[in-house]
């Protein structure tokens, strides 16, 4: 099953570009944003059932993250913020990456 997720998670980022193009001619970037934070919700879920209790913050930070960034694009419904969306997937991986160097460092972990 974590294959499963991991290869549907590939595809989805390769095939992000089409499927902004492709859902924002045909639907509202509201649609959009509810599609792809359905789309990540089951593989967040999985990554949270296979985490140990500890680690269950570390792990739920990032996809928490991106979650929340795609329910803001849904409840703003601009196409400029679907857009700036892997601009800030990427303030948010650096957000978390700063925030693990006061204790163990996120690149220890893995």
């Amino acid at each position: 099953m974590r294959v499963l997720f991991a290869v549907l998670n590939g595809l989805l980022v390769a095939a992000y570009p089409v499927a902004v193009y492709v859902g924002l001619t045909r639907c509202s970037a509201r649609g959009l944003g509810l599609l792809l934070a359905l789309l990540l919700l089951p593989g967040f879920i999985s990554k949270l059932q296979n985490a140990r209790r500890e680690d269950l913050l570390t792990v739920a930070r990032l996809p928490l993250s991106i979650l929340v960034l795609l329910a803001l694009a849904a409840i703003l419904d601009d196409a400029r913020f679907v857009f700036a969306l892997p601009i800030l997937i990427n303030l948010a991986l650096l957000v978390q990456f700063a925030s693990s160097l006061s204790g163990t460092p996120m690149v220890e972990r893995f």
